[in-house]
């Protein structure tokens, strides 16, 4: 194989995977609980990210295995939801929806708030 195949066929694709999960389960947010997010509908996904997609539940309890974190999500679903601000999406396709073709965070609008709250 070559290098340049090496590069396209596995490097690329899986930096890409790790920069949408990335994406998906962080915003930024003045406040530190509402930066990490939950997906919701992800069954291939979610066992490729080891249950990653509930970010919120492995913030909450980063103890708890992998294959554990969904029977805890369920358990803890509205307790980390109000935690987190409401950060919930459907699944990747709904991550996409929104913000394909629209910013996702506002970094300058948190300075601002920071600012007028000292």
């Amino acid at each position: 194989m070559s290098l340049a195949d090496y590069l396209l066929f596995f490097i690329y694709p899986g930096a890409a995977l790790s920069l949408i999960r990335s994406f998906a389960e962080h915003r930024a947010d003045a406040h530190p609980a509402h930066r990490v997010a939950v997906v919701e509908d992800a069954p291939l996904l979610g066992l490729l990210f080891l249950n990653n997609n509930l970010h919120a539940a492995h913030h909450d309890r980063p103890g708890v295995a992998w294959y554990r974190l969904p029977a805890f999500y369920r358990r803890n679903r509205e307790r980390l939801l109000r935690a987190n601000g409401g950060l919930v999406y459907a699944g990747y396709a709904d991550v996409f929806r929104r913000y394909l073709f629209q910013p996702h965070d506002r970094p300058h609008s948190l300075k601002a708030d920071r600012t007028s709250a000292s």
